[in-house]
């Protein structure tokens, strides 16, 4: 399928599928665009040239509205994992507690998988290492 993950909604909610806008997932993985400063290793310039703050910036408006379209169609008691490569608050934090904020119905879960770091309210950072790149993810459950 090519269209923009942010016409999935309504791709799916036509009449012509039949589902008139039904919500249709127990399970959402949200893998979000970001600006991958989770993959910056400060001694290969090469990795950090072309990161800059709007980008971050613009990135964190895309996260917010893809969270809402994937809301649209989680069901209820549905969870939905939300993950950047990026580890910066504008595009992890802030999204997850705005979202929280304007929607009630949903809260954080542990992660089932243990972090480097483990911020508060159950969101997840793992900074980058030798081993990995970093990244940072929440378990959203919707009552």
């Amino acid at each position: 399928m090519k269209i923009d993950a942010t016409e999935l909604v309504s791709h799916y909610s036509k009449d012509v599928q039949g589902n008139k806008g039904q919500k249709m997932f127990d399970r959402i993985l949200l893998d979000v665009p970001c600006s991958s400063d989770g993959r910056i290793n400060l001694s290969d310039d090469r990795t950090h040239k072309w990161y800059s703050p709007e980008k971050s910036s613009s990135k964190s408006l895309l996260q917010y509205e893809l969270l809402e379209q994937a809301r649209k169609m989680l069901k209820d008691d549905g969870v939905l994992v939300y993950s950047t490569c990026s580890v910066n608050r504008t595009e992890n934090e802030e999204v997850i507690q705005k979202f929280l904020k304007n929607h009630l119905e949903f809260h954080l879960l542990p992660c089932p998988v243990t972090a480097d770091y483990t911020l508060l309210d159950n969101m997840n950072r793992w900074y980058p290492s030798l081993m990995m790149e970093g990244f940072f993810v929440v378990v959203l459950a919707k009552s």
